[in-house]
C-alpha cells in the first residue's frame, strides 16, 4: 500500500487523456501490482490516444483507395498489411503507410509528455478558446508543411492537434450534454465554440464528502454551459469554490478533470468528470468511455477528411504513405564530372522519385523539382583548394528526406563542413535514411580514422546510417545505379551490414546470410580497397554473373540477383584491408525499432525513447514496430544487439505487445546493458515455420555521457512571446563539455550556460531560451539541433527537439489572378490549326503566406519577385484550346484556379481610382494591396479596424500602424475570454479575437465548506477498503 501511495504521488503531475500511452506501455505486470490487478483489465478494455488515430486514418485510407477504385466498398480491415497488400498486390509493403500513421500517433501520445501543463494543449481547466486557437494553428501549420512537401512535419502538426481534438470529447462535458456527434464549430474558420460557462459560474457539485466515491453521476450542474475540468499540476490553477458566484454554496465549484492521478479532486467541486478509461480509478465519467471514443474517433475521421480537401489528393496520398513520393535524393557536387540528375534521366527512374541538392566549395543550394528556381538555402565563406560544403548538402537533403529512404552523395573532394557530422548523425538516427557516397578518389574509401576529418566523415556517416562508401567514376556511376535502382522502393531491407576492420594478411572469412520465402530480390555490395566475394547458394553451387548483373573496380563489387533461391547463402570475403559488407534485399517484412527506458520518477511514467546517443552501460528496452507479419502468419522470437563486425553482444527473447489493433508491436523481455562499442539491431523469427532475419541499418553509436529533457520543458511558443526548454547532462567520469545550438528558422535562441565541468556521475542542468519576434508570420515547427561535446574525447551528440511556434496568423485568403494581356491573333488567321497557338499574361498576388506553386495543363513560364508575393506568368496555348486554367497555390494551401481564355478582356486600368504604395489594380475601382496597406485605393497605412466580439470595444480607433498594439475589453457584466491584445503587423492583425461572455447570470444554494486533504492518504483509503472487501 505505501508503494501505491508513492507511486501514485510522483505520477499525479501527470496530463491523460484517454488512456495516457505511457502509462499503457508501462507494464502491466507492475502496474498491476500497484492497482490490485485491475490494471491490465483497464488497459485492455480502454482506448488510447494511438489507437484511436491508428484506426481513423486506416478509415480514411480505405476512403481514398476506394475513390480511385483500389479497394472495394466492402472492404472494412483496419490492419495497413491487408490494406497496402488488397490495393496494390501481395508483394506490396506498408511501410511508408504505417511509417506515416505510426508518426501521426506517435506525435498524438507525445502530447501527454511533451505538453502536460499546458491546459489549451488539452482542453482542460475551460481553456476552451485557447484549445480551439491551438487546433487552428497546428492545422494551419499541417496544410503549410504539406504544401511545401514537408510530411513529417505534416504528420506531427496533425498528431498533435488530434490529442487536443480527441481530449475535448473525454475531458469536457459535452457526451454529458447530450451529444452524441462531433462539436461543428471546433477547428473551423472563423468559428469559436459558444455557450462556455464563465470563470465565476459553478459548473459541478461535490461528488462525495470523507470517503472518495471513485465513480461520479450526475455531479455536472449544468446542460446549457460547456465546460472542462481543472486538473493539478497544470498553467491554469482550479480557482476556489469561495470565489465563485454563490460563495461555494451547495458543495458546488469547478469541475476538476479526476481520477487518482489528480490533486485537484479533493477539493470542491470534489470528483470529476473525465472519460478517459473503463476505469472509475482513473475515471469519475468511466461509463460514458465507449461513448466519448465513438464522438472522438468520428471527430478524427472528420478532421482527416478537411485535411485531405484542404490539400488535394495527391498530397493526401503522401501525406499518409500512399504514394512513393521522394524515396532517393541526389546530392551532387555541382563541379564533379557526373552529374546525378542525368544519370537518373537517364536510367529512366521517375521523376517523382527525385530529390536534388547541389554544393560547391561556397555553400549548398536546393534543385528540388518542386522549386520556383535554383535560389542558394545557405552560403558559406569561400575557402581556397577542393574541399566542398558536401555534409551541408547531405543535411539538408536529410531533412527533406522520407524516413528510410536512400541518400546518394556524388563528390570527387573532402568536406571541409565536417565539424556538421554529429547534426548529420543526428537526423540520420531520427529518419533512419542510409547515406551512399560515390567518391570519384578509390583512396577515399580506405579513409577509416577514428578521429573525424575531411574524409573519414563520409565512411563514419555512411556506415552509421547502414550505407557505403563506393568508388564510382564516369562509367560505373551508371552501373551502381543500375544494380541497386530497384531498391528505391518502399520494401529495401537490410539483411546483413558488416563493418570488418581485419588485421593485414588476413583473408577468406565466410559469411552466412539467411534469404527466406518474402526476399523477392538480393543485392551484396562490398566496398574496400583489394577485395572480393564469392557467392554459394543453399545448395553449395558457386554463383556466375553475367555483366548485367554485377559491377566490379578497384575498390568496389556490387552484384544483384533476381528470385534468390530460400536458405543460408555464403559470401566468402577475400580482404587484407578493411571492408563493408552490406546484403539488401526487396520484402514486405520490415521492422522499425526504439530505444526506450523507464522514467518511474518523471511528470509521466511511462516508457520514453532515449535522447540522443546512449549512454554506455545505461539498461534500456527495445521495443519493435513489425510489418509485414501477420500474428497468424509468424512472429519474432529473438532481438539481437550485434557489433559492427557482426558478432554477436547480446540476445533476448521478443514478447508481444498486445494491443486492439492489428499491427504488430513488440519489446523486449529483458533490459538490455548499452555496450562500449558502436552496434546494430536485428531480429529473427519464423515466417510459415521458416526462419528469417533481419536486420536495422542505423548503427547506434554509444558514449560516456547521457542527455535527457526535462518534464517541464515547453515545446510550443507564440509570436512575441519566449519559451525555455530545458535538458541534463550527466556523465560517468569527469569531463568538461561545450553546447551550441542551431535552428532552421529566424527565431532567438541562446544557452545557459554554454560550457559544463561536471564530476564523475554529475548531472547538471542546461536551460535552452527561444524568443519569437512579435510579428513572426510563419506557424509550423522549428527544428532545434542541440549538439554537447566532451572536451575529454571529442564525442559529440546531437539531439533534435521540435519546437511549434504559433505566430497566431492564419491565412484563408487565396491568391489573386489579373489577367494583363491576351494574344489570340494568329488563332484568328488560322482556325483550327492546333500548331498554333495564343499566349497570355498573368499577374498573380499573395499578399498573405505567399505564393508556393503555380501549375497548368499548359506550357507556362513564371518568375517570382517580392518575396513570393508576386508571379509574372506567361501561358502558350494550342489554337485548339479555347480556354486555360492555371492553378496557384499559396503557403497556406489557399488555391486558385485562374481561368483564361481567348476572349478574356485584359485589366488596363482602375477607372476612377489610383493604386497607391505599389498597389496592383485588378479590375476597376479595385485594387490589391502590398502588406503594410489597406482602402480602396491602398492609401492608408497599418491595418483596417479590427473584428470585435459582441459586446466588445478596442483602446483606440484609428491610426493602426504597424507595430501598435491595441487592447480588447468587454462591456459591464461581460467576461473576456481569451487574450486582451491584438498587435498589427504587415500581415494584418497577429493574435486571436477573444469573446464576451454575459456573466449576469446569478447562483443559489446553501454555503458547504470545502475539505482539502492529502490525494494519497484518500487513495490509500479507498483502496484499504477495496481490498478489505476483496478479502
Amino acid at each position: 500500500m505505501i508503494r501505491l501511495c508513492i507511486f501514485l504521488c510522483y505520477a499525479s503531475t501527470a496530463t491523460n487523456g484517454f488512456v495516457p500511452t505511457g502509462l499503457h506501455e508501462f507494464g502491466s505486470s507492475a502496474a498491476d501490482a500497484l492497482f490490485g490487478g485491475s490494471f491490465s483489465n483497464t488497459m485492455q478494455s480502454s482506448t488510447t490516444h494511438k489507437e484511436l488515430t491508428r484506426k481513423a486514418m486506416a478509415t480514411v485510407a480505405r476512403q481514398l483507395l476506394r475513390s480511385r477504385n483500389l479497394l472495394r466498398q466492402s472492404f472494412d480491415s483496419d490492419d495497413p498489411n491487408e490494406i497496402v497488400r488488397t490495393a496494390f498486390g501481395s508483394s506490396s509493403s506498408a511501410s511508408d503507410f504505417v511509417n506515416a500513421i505510426e508518426t501521426v500517433a506517435t506525435a498524438n501520445a507525445d502530447v501527454d509528455g511533451d505538453e502536460s501543463a499546458n491546459t489549451a494543449a488539452h482542453f482542460d481547466a475551460e481553456n476552451i478558446l485557447a484549445g480551439n486557437r491551438r487546433l487552428l494553428a497546428l492545422f494551419s501549420a499541417a496544410v503549410r508543411h504539406a504544401v511545401a512537401e514537408q510530411y513529417d512535419d505534416a504528420r506531427t502538426s496533425i498528431g498533435q492537434l488530434l490529442h487536443g481534438l480527441q481530449d475535448f470529447y473525454s475531458h469536457s462535458n459535452w457526451i454529458e450534454m447530450g451529444h452524441r456527434s462531433p462539436n461543428a464549430d471546433l477547428v473551423k474558420p472563423n468559428r469559436q465554440p459558444t455557450n462556455i460557462a464563465s470563470s465565476t459560474t459553478p459548473t459541478c457539485t461535490n461528488c462525495y464528502s470523507f470517503l472518495p466515491r471513485l465513480e461520479c453521476r450526475d455531479n455536472l450542474v449544468t446542460d446549457t454551459l460547456l465546460t472542462t475540468g481543472y486538473y493539478s499540476n497544470q498553467d491554469k490553477e482550479k480557482p476556489s469554490a469561495e470565489t465563485l458566484r454563490g460563495g461555494g454554496s451547495s458543495g458546488r465549484g469547478k469541475c476538476s478533470h479526476g481520477g487518482v492521478l489528480d490533486f485537484s479532486a479533493l477539493r470542491q467541486a470534489n470528483g470529476g468528470i473525465n472519460k478517459d478509461s473503463t476505469s472509475a480509478v482513473f475515471s469519475p465519467h468511466h461509463y460514458l468511455h465507449e461513448v466519448a471514443i465513438a464522438v472522438a474517433t468520428e471527430a478524427t475521421v472528420d478532421l482527416l477528411e478537411d485535411f485531405w480537401r484542404r490539400i488535394g489528393d495527391q498530397r493526401f496520398q503522401r501525406f499518409i504513405g500512399l504514394d512513393n513520393g521522394a524515396s532517393v535524393s541526389f546530392v551532387f557536387d555541382s563541379r564533379s564530372k557526373m552529374s546525378a540528375e542525368g544519370v537518373a534521366r537517364r536510367r529512366g527512374m521517375a521523376e517523382t522519385l527525385i530529390d536534388l541538392m547541389s554544393f560547391d566549395n561556397r555553400g549548398y543550394r536546393s534543385r528540388n523539382r518542386r522549386s520556383f528556381d535554383e535560389k542558394p538555402v545557405q552560403r558559406r565563406s569561400v575557402d581556397p583548394g577542393n574541399s566542398v560544403m558536401a555534409i551541408s548538402g547531405l543535411i539538408m537533403a536529410l531533412k527533406n528526406a522520407k524516413k528510410g529512404s536512400s541518400v546518394y552523395v556524388l563528390t570527387e573532394n573532402s568536406a571541409k563542413d565536417f565539424s556538421r557530422y554529429s547534426e548529420a548523425m543526428a537526423l540520420i538516427a531520427m529518419k533512419k535514411v542510409k547515406v551512399f557516397f560515390l567518391v570519384g578518389n578509390s583512396s577515399m574509401v580506405q579513409s577509416r580514422k577514428e578521429s573525424m576529418d575531411a574524409y573519414s566523415v563520409y565512411h563514419r556517416l555512411a556506415s552509421v546510417s547502414g550505407g557505403q562508401v563506393l568508388s564510382e567514376d564516369t562509367a560505373s556511376v551508371e552501373d551502381i545505379l543500375r544494380l541497386t535502382m530497384n531498391f528505391f522502393a518502399e520494401s529495401d531491407v537490410t539483411l546483413l551490414h558488416y563493418e570488418s576492420i581485419i588485421p593485414t594478411g588476413v583473408s577468406g572469412s565466410n559469411v552466412p546470410v539467411i534469404i527466406d520465402e518474402l526476399v523477392t530480390d538480393l543485392t551484396v555490395s562490398l566496398s574496400g580497397k583489394n577485395t572480393s566475394f564469392i557467392l554459394i547458394d543453399p545448395n553449395g553451387k558457386f554463383v556466375f554473373l553475367n555483366d548485367s548483373e554485377k559491377m566490379v573496380n578497384n575498390s568496389t563489387s556490387i552484384v544483384h540477383i533476381s528470385k534468390p533461391d530460400r536458405g543460408t547463402w555464403t559470401i566468402t570475403v577475400t580482404a587484407v584491408e578493411p571492408y563493408s559488407l552490406l546484403v539488401k534485399g526487396m520484402s514486405i517484412l520490415s521492422f522499425d525499432y526504439s530505444l526506450v527506458e523507464p522514467k518511474y520518477n518523471a511528470s509521466h511514467p511511462g516508457m520514453f525513447p532515449v535522447l540522443g546517443r546512449p549512454r554506455i552501460g545505461d539498461s534500456i528496452v527495445v521495443r519493435l514496430s513489425v510489418v509485414g507479419l501477420n500474428k497468424s502468419e509468424g512472429q519474432v522470437n529473438t532481438i539481437s544487439i550485434l557489433a559492427e563486425n557482426g558478432t554477436l553482444i547480446h540476445n533476448c527473447s521478443a514478447a508481444l505487445f498486445e494491443r486492439k489493433t492489428d499491427s504488430i508491436d513488440y519489446i523486449s523481455n529483458e533490459s538490455v546493458v548499452i555496450p562500449a562499442e558502436p552496434f546494430h539491431v536485428a531480429i529473427s523469427g519464423q515466417y510459415k515455420g521458416q526462419t528469417f532475419t533481419r536486420t536495422s541499418p542505423t548503427l547506434v553509436m554509444p558514449l560516456t555521457y547521457k542527455i535527457a529533457i526535462s518534464a517541464e520543458s515547453q515545446l510550443s511558443v507564440k509570436q512575441g512571446q519566449k519559451s525555455e526548454l530545458s535538458f541534463s547532462v550527466e556523465t560517468l567520469r569527469k569531463d568538461k563539455f561545450t553546447i551550441t545550438v542551431e535552428d532552421d528558422l529566424d527565431i532567438s535562441s541562446s544557452l545557459i550556460p554554454t560550457t559544463l565541468s561536471l564530476a564523475a556521475d554529475e548531472l547538471q542542468t542546461v536551460k535552452l531560451r527561444f524568443s519569437v519576434p512579435s510579428c513572426y508570420n510563419r506557424t509550423g515547427f522549428d527544428s532545434v539541433t542541440v549538439t554537447v561535446k566532451s572536451q575529454t574525447t571529442n564525442e559529440l551528440s546531437s539531439f533534435i527537439v521540435r519546437l511549434f511556434i504559433d505566430s497566431e496568423y492564419i491565412d484563408y485568403d487565396p491568391p489573386v489572378c489579373i489577367v494583363n494581356a491576351v494574344s489570340s491573333e494568329t488563332c484568328d488567321r488560322v482556325s483550327g490549326n492546333c500548331n498554333s497557338v495564343w499566349t497570355a499574361a498573368l499577374k498573380i498576388i499573395d499578399t498573405g503566406s505567399g505564393l508556393e506553386t503555380i501549375d497548368s495543363t499548359e506550357t507556362i513560364d513564371f518568375s517570382m519577385r517580392n518575396s513570393n508575393t508576386f508571379a509574372d506568368v506567361s501561358i502558350t496555348v494550342s489554337c485548339c484550346n479555347e480556354s486555360v486554367n492555371v492553378s496557384a497555390t499559396d503557403a497556406s494551401g489557399n488555391t486558385a484556379v485562374c481561368s483564361v481564355s481567348r476572349e478574356s478582356r485584359p485589366v488596363t486600368d482602375c477607372g476612377r481610382i489610383t493604386c497607391l504604395n505599389g498597389g496592383i489594380c485588378r479590375g476597376e475601382s479595385t485594387c490589391v494591396c502590398l502588406r503594410g496597406y489597406y482602402g480602396d485605393d491602398c492609401g492608408q497605412e497599418g491595418c483596417p479596424m479590427p473584428s470585435l466580439p459582441s459586446g466588445g470595444h478596442v483602446s483606440e480607433m484609428s491610426n493602426f500602424h504597424v507595430g501598435s498594439t491595441v487592447e480588447v475589453s468587454c462591456e459591464e457584466n461581460h467576461e473576456m475570454m481569451g487574450e486582451n491584445s491584438l498587435t498589427c503587423c504587415s500581415f494584418g492583425w497577429a493574435g486571436s479575437t477573444p469573446m464576451c461572455i454575459d456573466s449576469s447570470s446569478s447562483s443559489s444554494g446553501a454555503h458547504a465548506i470545502e475539505k482539502s486533504t492529502i490525494l494519497c492518504f484518500a487513495v490509500v483509503l479507498a483502496s484499504m477498503a477495496k481490498y478489505l472487501a476483496a478479502e
